[in-house]
């Protein structure tokens, strides 16, 4: 942007300017009108002129070719092209001119890294990173094939309940909500951690999604743990983020009633969430070879989570959420307590059978 060459003062009419006020910025009048009577001259104070000279020289560029610029008849800049056609937008005397090479960066530092565009399901993101990741690493351990041996997945921690016999064996009620048992179970549970977990995370906030997904995943991790040594014999390796999953889902189910804002939204979207639960319940009935007591625990360990997280956004009274964290936390232990007892006379029946 180019400053304006200095137009030609109205003849007949006598002006006095402060030198350096006329050489940095030239005025121009259209119609010049004197105080007093015509003869007296026109008067500027020197406050106004070093202003006025001060502005211009902080915003606008030094003129190298009279010619780059025209005035309009009311003080106002044109640029002009190289032939002297004035642009089709006029100019602010001083501002800047943005390109649209100038123009596609500001918008691109406004928009931020992936970490800011992705920050309300950064939790979702994550989580779903590190199940890949895991299973990249089951790849591997397995000698490159997709379908990952019970070895494999128990070297890593999936649940084995004959395997839980102290306190340095916990880990295994969490390590198995990251673990899979082949492609198709990872892309399955992926698809539906994202398509439940982006409304959990901006809901719930990224502290109370991520408590839920533990909470649901534990609890389910720790019902198999129970079934197995009733039932199965405590020799049935578990393993996917299918209990933490299903405690998401019922945690949606959960919005509707227990969400304070968009009610009517949430309502109807909760009613979705259980054709989907009931879906899954089936499925897990019919196919041999999944473990329902996971996925039930998990279900039971969401409708858990949903009631112990404190967020500003659902209506649970922070003093019930207090008792309901405590009330899991002691259930939690006492079946694992009970099932350390178990272990050895579930185990020698094994043996003995």
């Amino acid at each position: 942007m180019t400053e304006p060459a200095a137009p030609a003062a109205a003849t007949g009419l006598p002006l006095r300017f402060a030198a350096g006020a006329l050489r940095a910025i030239p005025l121009r009048f259209a119609e010049p009108k004197p105080s007093g009577c015509p003869a007296s001259p026109l008067r500027f104070s020197e406050d106004a002129t070093r202003g006025l000279a001060a502005a211009s020289a902080a915003s606008a560029t030094p003129v190298e070719n009279a010619s780059d610029a025209a005035a309009g008849a009311d003080g106002t800049v044109r640029a002009v092209g190289p032939e002297g056609a004035s642009g089709s937008e006029s100019a602010v005397p001083g501002r800047q001119v943005i390109d649209e090479d100038q123009l596609k960066r500001m918008m691109k530092d406004h928009r931020g890294g992936f970490f800011r565009r992705n920050s309300y399901q950064l939790v979702t993101l994550i989580l779903i990173a590190v199940n890949v990741a895991l299973y990249l690493v089951e790849v591997v351990l397995a000698g490159l094939r997709l379908d990952i041996p019970s070895r494999v997945l128990f070297d890593l921690g999936a649940m084995l309940p004959l395997a839980v016999q102290g306190p340095t064996d916990l880990w295994r009620f969490v390590a198995p909500m990251f673990l899979h048992l082949d492609l198709m179970h990872l892309l399955m549970n992926m698809v539906a951690l994202y398509s439940v977990g982006v409304t959990l995370e901006r809901i719930l906030g990224k502290a109370g999604f991520l408590a839920v997904y533990f909470v649901g995943g534990i609890t389910g991790n720790a019902a198999s743990y129970a079934w197995g040594l009733l039932a199965e014999g405590g020799a049935t390796v578990s393993a996917g983020a299918s209990t933490s999953v299903f405690g998401l889902f019922v945690a949606v189910a959960l919005l509707g009633v227990l969400a304070r804002g968009n009610r009517r939204y949430l309502m109807a979207y909760s009613k979705g969430m259980l054709a989907v639960i009931a879906v899954n319940v089936a499925y897990s009935l019919l196919v041999p070879g999944i473990s329902i007591s996971g996925h039930l625990g998990g279900a039971i360990g969401g409708a858990i989570g949903m009631l112990m997280v404190p967020s500003r956004n659902l209506r649970t009274p922070k003093p019930a959420c207090a008792v309901v964290a405590a009330l899991w936390v002691a259930g939690i232990a006492a079946a694992i307590w009970w099932g350390l007892g178990a272990v050895p006379a579930v185990a020698a029946n094994l043996l003995a059978g």
